[in-house]
């Protein structure tokens, strides 16, 4: 029989994948394992806890019954497990968000990772501001961050010009989708009120204060 495991830190710690029958074909854990002849296959489906931080992953296949039997991955040639995220809300266009309100800001996650949530005026070229930095974040849809825009915000001009984005702090790479902003974007405009006059009667010559 095959052991095989699976280390995100170098191999200073090791995560069962699952051991592997002497031949034929099945499923075992999470993947599914084929013989042919002497070589074995094993289509594994990476769990949601399994993202690294960097490239420090490494597998490693055992004899079951005599563990001095066995190889590793290339341990000078780690590779990466990386999670995806997918912003919903905002994601361009209509509606307009104001200071001084709450707005959720919401997420699909595949994989358990903290995540960082920023936004930006020129689409991330160099304005960039950070919401949250290091956000608990586990696998799941529809995950949402309350976000009460602060009254020093970035506020739009006449066009659109802000959006979202949510990304693994730890994985500044944002190809294949381990980070995700704004489809399009979208306007952060203040707010004004007028609290007097509201109603009554004045007269010419009056000296009124107009309260905002």
């Amino acid at each position: 029989q095959i052991t095989l495991k699976y280390s995100k830190n170098s191999g200073s710690t090791w995560s069962n994948i699952g051991t592997i029958p002497t031949s034929g074909s099945g499923s075992i854990g999470s993947g599914d394992y084929l013989w042919s002849g002497s070589t074995g296959t094993f289509n594994w489906k990476v769990p949601n806890d399994a993202v690294s931080n960097g490239f420090s992953c490494v597998i490693s296949i055992t004899n079951t019954a005599e563990a001095m039997v066995g190889d590793d991955s290339n341990p000078a040639a780690p590779f990466k497990i990386r999670g995806k995220v997918v912003v919903t809300q905002h994601n361009g266009g209509a509606p307009d968000w104001k200071v001084g309100e709450n707005r959720n800001i919401v997420w699909n996650q595949i994989g358990d990772f903290n995540v960082a949530i920023e936004y930006s005026t020129d689409d991330f070229a160099s304005d960039i501001n950070v919401i949250e930095p290091n956000l608990a974040g586990t696998d799941g849809t529809g995950k949402s961050y309350a976000w009460p825009i602060p009254l020093n915000a970035k506020l739009s001009p006449e066009i659109a010009n802000i959006k979202i984005r949510i990304k693994n702090p730890l994985d500044s790479d944002e190809t294949n989708g381990t980070a995700d902003r704004s489809n399009a974007s979208f306007k952060i405009r203040g707010d004004l009120t007028l609290t007097y006059p509201n109603s009554g009667t004045f007269y010419v010559d009056d000296a009124i204060n107009v309260n905002w």
